[in-house]
């Protein structure tokens, strides 16, 4: 609960800095937007929402910059919608009105596949999980990885030179002392992460680091061996190995969750696929005469004759 309370205050910050002053006037309760005519009320705002994936839902609605683009995008609809309607513009033409018509009834077939798609019974994806992996374990070779302690001095704090003695002086204590390492990475690192991980970086894998970084990280042979001086776009950085990781084949219970995720999702596109097959497989029946009548309201006679010519040579 506080962990969602902290997130709601965090994403409702986010969402509101920069907004214009007009817009921190109250707004009736169920109305989560408002910009001039155009008006968001949350069952609009959920309904929009229920459109992403819902693997992806959480995601999103955890950036607050995407949650003030949807508002922004129904605002823009709603504010075009109350100008059209005040001109009655959705009143005359017939249409425009079987657009909208039209425009409903894809909404609502897409959902309808949806529902068909996910409401079927699940299948035991942990048991074709474990089948998938017994049969082949040989993709399951983790990449291999190396556990390192770094100490940087960043040339956005001095010259490049004044860094370079700096990191260098740094470097000579720890050669000569190799156990007061730790010690001065927490006193005399730049890095902005310092804090949080002491300067610790476990499980690195390759192209993860800037390249500098990683090749001297993994050209160090035996645990609590030294770089030099490693220089990157950040500064100067001594680097400790502190582990090494080879690549070995992942348990079923390192890689399950991730297995029974995309089997589950293999399984419902196959029952989409299987119910669009079934649908589009029944007999097509298209009439003729309307396909010409069709091909006399948007091409002049003279065309058509043109193409008739043509197609009789052939």
């Amino acid at each position: 609960m506080q962990n969602f309370r902290f997130l709601l205050i965090f994403v409702l910050v986010l969402i509101s800095h920069g907004a214009d002053a007009d817009e921190d006037q109250a707004l009736p309760a169920g109305v989560m937007a408002a910009r001039g005519q155009g008006v968001v009320i949350s069952q609009e705002f959920d309904a929009r929402v229920s459109k992403i994936p819902a693997k992806d839902r959480n995601t999103v609605l955890r950036d607050a910059t995407k949650v003030r683009t949807i508002l922004s995008n129904l605002l823009l609809t709603s504010q075009l919608v109350a100008d059209a309607r005040k001109n009655e513009f959705d009143q005359g033409d017939d249409q425009l009105k079987l657009r909208m018509q039209m425009a409903a009834e894809a909404e609502l077939a897409i959902a309808w596949l949806d529902h068909k798609t996910y409401s079927a019974p699940d299948a035991d994806y942990t048991a074709l999980a474990q089948e998938y992996y017994l049969l082949n374990q040989e993709k399951f070779n983790s990449d291999p990885s190396v556990d390192v302690t770094h100490l940087l001095i960043a040339t956005k704090e001095h010259t490049v030179e004044e860094a370079r003695l700096l990191a260098q002086s740094y470097l000579d204590k720890t050669l000569s002392e190799p156990s007061g390492f730790d010690e001065l990475v927490g006193l005399y690192s730049e890095d902005p992460s310092v804090g949080s991980n002491g300067g610790h970086f476990t499980g690195v894998k390759k192209g993860v680091m800037v390249k500098p970084f990683e090749q001297a990280a993994f050209g160090l042979k035996n645990v609590g061996d030294f770089s030099g001086l490693v220089q990157t776009q950040f500064g100067f950085h001594i680097i400790r190995l502190d582990q090494i990781h080879p690549s070995h084949v992942m348990s079923f219970e390192e890689v399950r969750a991730q297995l029974e995720m995309k089997i589950a999702e293999e399984h419902r596109e196959r029952i989409r696929e299987d119910y669009l097959r079934e649908l589009t497989s029944k007999a097509t029946n298209i009439s003729d005469e309307e396909v010409k009548a069709m091909v006399r309201r948007y091409f002049d006679e003279d065309e058509i004759q043109l193409q008739s010519k043509s197609s009789n040579n052939e």
